[in-house]
C-alpha cells in the first residue's frame, strides 16, 4: 500500500480513495470555543495518529490568544502606531484573525474602535451631521453588528431597513436607527430548529 502511495503515477483522486479504504474513524474534540481542536485518526489494524488543527471561528473573543492579541494591539496603539503599522507587525509576529489569515488594517480599526480607543465616524469633521441620539452611520452599525458595510448598503438599497439620507460637511450620509438595524439582523439570521418532544 506505501508502494502504491508513494508511486508518482497514483493520482490525488486515487490516494483519497486509499484513505477512505484505511481510515475506519474520526474524531474531532474542539477546545471550548476557542480556533484549537484535536482530531484523532483510527486507521485499519488499529493504529491511531493524533493531529492539532486550527479552525476558523467567529468572533476575535473565541481566539485562545484573544487576551494577547487585544493587549499587544493596545500596547503598539500606545505606542503611537496606526492602525495599518499595527496589522503590518501584528501580521509579522504571527498573530492570526478569527479565519485564521494575517490581520488585517480593518481589524484592528475595529477592535480599537470597540474599545473606545479609536474614534468612530460619530467624531471625524467631515461627518459632522445634526442626527437623533439613536441613529448611527453604516459605517458605525458595521462596528456594532459585525456586519460588512457592504451588506448593510444592500439592506439600505433593497429598502429592508428604513433610513434616512443627510448632508455632512462635504458628503451625504444614510443614517439608521440603531433599533431598525438590529431588528433586521435577527430576522434574517436562521433560527434554530425547535424541537418537540412527543410523549406517549
Amino acid at each position: 500500500m506505501t508502494t502504491i502511495w508513494r508511486a508518482s503515477s497514483t493520482t490525488a483522486a486515487e490516494r483519497k480513495e486509499i484513505v477512505r479504504l484505511m481510515l475506519e474513524r474520526v474524531v474531532v474534540v474542539v477546545e471550548g470555543e476557542t480556533e484549537h481542536m484535536a482530531v484523532e485518526c483510527h486507521w485499519a489494524g488499529g493504529r491511531r495518529t493524533r493531529h492539532r488543527l486550527r479552525r476558523a471561528v467567529r468572533r476575535m473573543t473565541q481566539l485562545a490568544g484573544h487576551d494577547e492579541l487585544f493587549a499587544r494591539t493596545t500596547a503598539l496603539f500606545a505606542e503611537g502606531l496606526r492602525p495599518p503599522a499595527i496589522a503590518r507587525t501584528l501580521a509579522a509576529e504571527g498573530w492570526l484573525s478569527p479565519h485564521g489569515q494575517p490581520v488585517t488594517e480593518g481589524g484592528v480599526r475595529s477592535w480599537l474602535q470597540r474599545r473606545g480607543l479609536l474614534p468612530d465616524g460619530r467624531h471625524r469633521p467631515t461627518l459632522v451631521v445634526q442626527r437623533e441620539p439613536d441613529e448611527f452611520t453604516v459605517a458605525e452599525l458595521s462596528v456594532r453588528l459585525g456586519v460588512p458595510e457592504g451588506t448593510i448598503y444592500r439592506w439600505l438599497y433593497k429598502g429592508l431597513v428604513p433610513a434616512r439620507r443627510a448632508v455632512a460637511v462635504n458628503r451625504e450620509l444614510w443614517l439608521v436607527r440603531l433599533d431598525d438595524a438590529l431588528a433586521h439582523d435577527r430576522r434574517r439570521r436562521p433560527r434554530k430548529p425547535t424541537q418537540v418532544k412527543h410523549v406517549t
